[in-house]
């Protein structure tokens, strides 16, 4: 019974260093890997003095417009790190040219190469006049706000009944500007947007000056009565960047599809194709991949002649995910496992080594003791023939 205690002891008292090994190995590891290990992107943020931004910073976003209230001859922009490591250039920051748009490219690189390169690019603009920013909260938003467009497009879900409730807002060039909104088409009695049909509406910036621009806002609001898609505004098919992305299989009476994307791909381009050639597609969503989400993008399908509409919905995601505070997690368990395992057989062997040592021990003091007896007997039969 004390053999057992004692090797389960040994056992235990082995097995203990072995995990607290492993797990200090861990910690050392961790301790040394670069603080970027995990996260999304090399750059934690941009900022343009004197500028402001569409659309916020966000990891996974590669293409941004900047509007400047001000003609400057020489830019400032400030780019974050999120690791001293990391490296950075530009070009087109030096001098902008007040006749044309200019465009700055600012690429990041890791000297130690463990994270692929980014490249941001930003849209500079010259704009005093209308709006510089434009959005719709409560919808699904298209094309992202520039200056080359004038009209957008957005899709509310049924419950989103009304222009205030679908969340529209802005930001004009200059403060002092206003702007008037009016509604273009039909509205139901109590005020309200029609279901399955489009809305438009107009907003006019009215500058101090007297001058202004206009833009249009198209709302489609969500049946609550009809599936996705209408028998009246069926597409015939989707082609995805000529085809370099490829397509599901494409049927007229599904709405929703899984897109994969190849990694070599930042931007997609959706070309939808009307079944009825009088019908409109309109692809609504953002174009721009992101790394760490997918990508969804809506076409509707309207058909002025029945004033019906159908919507097919695409997931796209790059095949391969990106691992954050989750890779940690798994980092960890697989150290545990591999701590608790080594553990198990060092634990076992030294024990079976303990239990070997101490039974040649017990072996050899069992001979040495056979050999004393024979001794004395030797002697006791020598004496004994003396006498």
């Amino acid at each position: 019974m004390k053999k057992l205690i004692k090797n389960t002891l040994s056992f235990a008292f082995v097995f203990i260093l072995a995990f607290s090994f492993a797990i200090n190995a861990y910690a050392v590891e961790s301790s040394t890997q670069p603080a970027t290990q995990y996260i999304k992107s090399m750059v934690k943020s941009i900022t343009v003095e004197g500028g402001t931004f569409t659309t916020d910073f966000k990891a996974g976003n590669y293409t941004y417009s900047v509007y400047l209230r001000e003609f400057q001859e020489n830019l400032n922009i400030t780019v974050e790190l999120n690791n001293q490591r990391f490296e950075y250039e530009m070009n087109g920051e030096k001098r902008l040219v007040r006749e044309s748009d200019n465009v700055v490219v600012i690429k990041v690189t890791d000297p130690n190469g463990e994270y692929s390169d980014e490249k941001y690019t930003l849209n500079i603009f010259f704009d005093t006049v209308g709006l510089t920013y434009l959005d719709v909260e409560n919808g699904i938003f298209s094309p992202q706000f520039d200056k080359f467009h004038s009209t957008y497009y957005a899709i509310l879900e049924n419950k989103i009944d009304s222009f205030e409730a679908a969340g529209v807002n802005w930001k004009t060039a200059n403060k002092d500007a206003v702007v008037e909104v009016e509604c273009l088409s039909e509205l139901n009695e109590d005020g309200t947007l029609p279901e399955g049909k489009r809305t438009d509406y107009k907003l006019k910036v009215c500058e101090t000056d007297g001058t202004s621009k206009n833009y249009k806002l198209r709302l489609y609001r969500k049946s609550s009565t009809v599936s996705a898609i209408n028998e009246n505004a069926l597409l015939a098919s989707i082609k995805i960047n000529g085809g370099a992305v490829e397509m599901p299989a494409f049927r007229q009476q599904q709405s929703f599809y899984d897109v994969i994307v190849p990694a070599s791909i930042d931007k997609l381009d959706v070309q939808a194709y009307p079944a009825d050639r009088s019908n409109v597609a309109q692809v609504i969503g953002n174009t721009v991949m992101r790394a760490d989400e997918p990508v969804y993008i809506t076409i509707v399908v309207t058909s002025e002649k029945y004033g019906t509409s159908s919507y097919y919905t695409l997931r796209c995601q790059y095949e391969t995910a990106m691992f954050t505070e989750k890779h940690t997690d798994l980092q960890l368990l697989t150290y545990v496992s591999v701590a608790l395992f080594s553990g198990f057989i060092i634990g076992l062997v030294t024990a079976l080594l303990i239990r070997n040592i101490k039974r040649r021990k017990q072996k050899s003091i069992t001979k040495y003791k056979h050999f004393e007896m024979e001794g004395a007997a030797v002697e006791q039969t020598e004496y004994t023939t003396e006498q």
